[in-house]
């Protein structure tokens, strides 16, 4: 739950109506974002030997933000966002589905769980930014990825001309395309209306 003082309010009914007005807000937004581009995420660690609880949690921090992270927008604490379950297959039955799911990278459940049987796979939905943290490609090294094509590229400033569009006032002028980020510095891109009558760009889904 989000606290009030999270939010800047207080106990009084006014705070409580801002509180239920951004619970209400942050759900929408989970749900319409679930909606728009649902992933189903569940990562398996298998090993021929126990592994220690350790290697689980270090899994799930490397691929998930803390309980409650500030939504990619930035506007409030997330609801639902961050986190991660760990759960280790106990009875005999659970221990051969976890085995063929690894094996033919299916996705059985198994488990105690107190949702009912529609809902079981909720807990797995994720959206697209947290599906992300897990579904990216490797860093690569200074010897490459095998198999990946990788160049170096720099980090370089802004162009004065480009910079300088960021300092404008008229929005009727410019289009907002992107960020730059140079140590550890972020500027906004803008593009010219004049500029953009002669390029041609393509908008679309991949």
């Amino acid at each position: 739950m989000i606290a009030g003082d999270a939010l800047g309010i207080k106990g009084t009914p006014e705070g409580k109506e801002v509180r239920a007005g951004a619970l209400c807000e942050a759900l929408l937004g989970q749900l319409l974002r679930l909606q728009d581009a649902p992933f189903l995420l569940n990562i398996t660690l298998a090993s021929p030997e126990p592994l220690p609880p350790t290697v689980a949690e270090a899994v799930g921090v490397e691929v998930t933000a803390p309980v409650g992270s500030p939504t990619y927008s930035g506007s409030s604490p997330g609801l639902q966002a961050g986190g991660y379950d760990i759960v280790f297959p106990g009875a005999e039955q659970e221990q051969q589905q976890a085995r063929q799911n690894a094996r033919f990278l299916a996705f059985d459940l198994w488990g105690e769980t107190l949702a009912p049987k529609p809902l079981r796979r909720a807990r797995w939905l994720v959206d697209a930014h947290e599906a992300a943290g897990a579904f990216r490609f490797p860093i690569a090294t200074a010897e490459g990825l095998m198999g990946v094509e990788v160049w170096t590229t720099r980090f370089r400033p802004l162009p004065r001309e480009v910079a300088t569009l960021g300092q404008s006032e008229s929005e009727a002028e410019r289009l907002l395309v992107g960020e730059n980020r140079y140590l550890g510095m972020s500027e906004p891109v803008f593009l010219t209306e004049r500029d953009r009558r002669h390029h041609l760009y393509i908008v679309g889904q991949t």
